[in-house]
């Protein structure tokens, strides 16, 4: 993995922060380079082709920001110009590519109006590895989640329903009537399916033709508690146009 560096000089010079923070990199184990690591390599490079050249080929880009790097990024002026115009392009499609640092503390002073908004990471240069830093480098996240369990737990199920008309408790032995339309397949599917505590009792057409079944509670159980189950079952199924028959009769 390739990373390049990109700052502002000042006064003429490369920032020595800079050149530390690289060499902090490169002792680590990170291949980081800036223009002056490449500059050493050629007796007459261009600038411009070098910088776009960098930007293009590099898997990271860590832009040093500070108070000249913003100054000449926002007036538009100097070496800065060309390389921040491509950034502030780029960096809209490379989301994994451009990491933005900062030695100041105050990251108001030293961040373009292009890239307000951003996240920028402030570091210290007498400890620059990071966590923060690495896990940007290394596209990993400081937080580690478990996956996605596929049994999501849902919610219980209080029905509402107007064949509610019996007076008394809600607990009891009931029995309900259930059709819906399907093959024998989902018939039986939704028969062995059903909790052990309901028992399912086929009901026919006049060819003999399992239409529904008639549903008994074997233990006084509350209507709301045999309405999930019932549900539960019919979801799994995956079965629709169910009817309820009949009145709920307390048996």
């Amino acid at each position: 993995m390739k990373i390049f560096v990109s700052y502002s000089w000042i006064n003429e010079k490369p920032d020595s922060n800079v050149l530390q923070f690289v060499a902090n990199l490169r002792s680590n184990g990170y291949n980081a380079i800036c223009d002056v690591i490449i500059t050493q390599q050629e007796t007459a490079i261009h600038f411009t082709e070098m910088m776009a050249e960098q930007l293009r080929t590099s898997d990271k880009v860590i832009v040093v920001l500070s108070k000249k790097y913003k100054q000449r990024a926002d007036s538009f002026v100097g070496g800065v110009v060309s390389e921040y115009r491509y950034i502030i392009e780029d960096i809209k499609k490379e989301k994994q590519k451009y990491i933005l640092v900062t030695f100041d503390k105050d990251r108001s002073i030293v961040t373009p109006d292009f890239l307000n908004g951003c996240e920028i990471l402030v570091l210290d240069i007498n400890d620059v590895m990071q966590d923060a830093l690495l896990h940007k480098l290394n596209n990993t996240g400081s937080h580690q989640f478990p996956p996605v369990n596929p049994q999501k737990i849902k919610p219980q199920l209080k029905l509402v329903t107007d064949k509610l008309n019996f007076g008394g408790p809600h607990v009891g032995c009931y029995d309900i009537g259930i059709r819906f339309n399907g093959t024998d397949e989902t018939l039986i599917k939704f028969k062995n399916s059903i909790s052990n505590e309901i028992q399912a009792v086929s009901t026919y057409d006049e060819s003999q033709n399992i239409i529904g079944f008639s549903l008994y509670n074997n233990e006084p159980k509350d209507i709301n508690q045999i309405y999930v189950l019932i549900y539960e079952v019919i979801e799994k199924c995956k079965i629709q146009n169910v009817d309820f028959t009949h009145e709920i009769k307390l048996i």
